[in-house]
């Protein structure tokens, strides 16, 4: 199936060898570590060849990341798959996320990240939800789990937590849960080596505490059970968490410059 060229995956001829990493396991592994019946990435010439230096076929992984977010009988009637904006509009809209069509990809992933965030802290234990808060600097005693829930925007804007902390741990998290046990240490070491590019002194706690035990059975594995979704949410959330570090790489470089 052909690469739609398509503007908000372009950028992941850029990204970090270890994060392609996730993509490639996500879309041709099943978390038991089985391949996939359906995915085709490792069928072409140039991964052949190439494997594992992913950005040599950047495009084929777009590709397929495409062909996933398409609906099984559109892809057969049309050939192709359809544009990232499609795959993240239905996890948006499954997720209850209401938006403005004018909405930018950036800002629509962000929406969709603080919207896991959120209902991720409504079903932490109260003693795994402080310790998490207090991991982000963000003073337990000052909000209720009725107030969190009710104003996180507010409150991510106003703590000043960055869209690269919600989107690495979200990204880590949910790596540990959807890839297969044999690539798990490698895979997410990778991650946690991006994670303090950007963290500016961070715990490695973030990885291994309280928010990655409660995802284990929050509303990504539950409430959105349908298989299909089960493979598009983390890949959504991988790529607005690449999306962010590359866009962080790149300010870094022309503040350096």
């Amino acid at each position: 199936m052909p690469y739609i060229t398509d503007p908000d995956l372009a950028f992941l001829q850029h990204s970090e060898q270890e994060e392609l990493d996730v993509l490639v396991n996500y879309l041709t592994k099943l978390p038991n570590g089985k391949k996939r019946f359906n995915s085709r990435l490792m069928q072409y010439e140039r991964v052949d060849k190439y494997f594992p230096d992913h950005k040599k076929y950047w495009n084929l992984i777009a590709a397929e990341i495409q062909y996933f977010g398409g609906h099984f009988f559109a892809n057969f009637i049309t050939g192709n798959g359809v544009p990232y904006r499609s795959m993240l509009e239905r996890v948006c809209k499954k997720s209850g996320i209401e938006y403005a069509s004018e909405k930018s990809t950036e800002k629509l992933e962000i929406m969709l990240l603080s919207k896991v965030l959120m209902e991720s802290m409504k079903k932490m234990p109260s003693q795994e939800l402080q310790s998490f808060m207090k991991e982000l600097k963000i003073n337990p005693h000052d909000y209720t789990r009725q107030t969190l829930s009710k104003d996180i925007k507010k409150i991510i804007r106003r703590e000043k937590i960055k869209p690269r902390v919600i989107g690495v741990l979200l990204a880590s998290s949910i790596a540990k849960l959807a890839i297969s046990k044999t690539m798990k240490f490698s895979l997410l070491k990778g991650l946690k080596i991006g994670a303090h590019k950007f963290f500016w002194g961070k715990t490695i706690a973030l990885f291994t505490g309280p928010f990655g035990v409660a995802l284990t059975t929050t509303w990504i594995l539950n409430d959105l059970a349908k298989p299909d979704y089960r493979m598009m949410i983390p890949i959504v959330i991988q790529i607005a968490y690449m999306r962010i570090a590359t866009e962080e790489k790149r300010q870094l470089s022309l503040s350096a410059a």
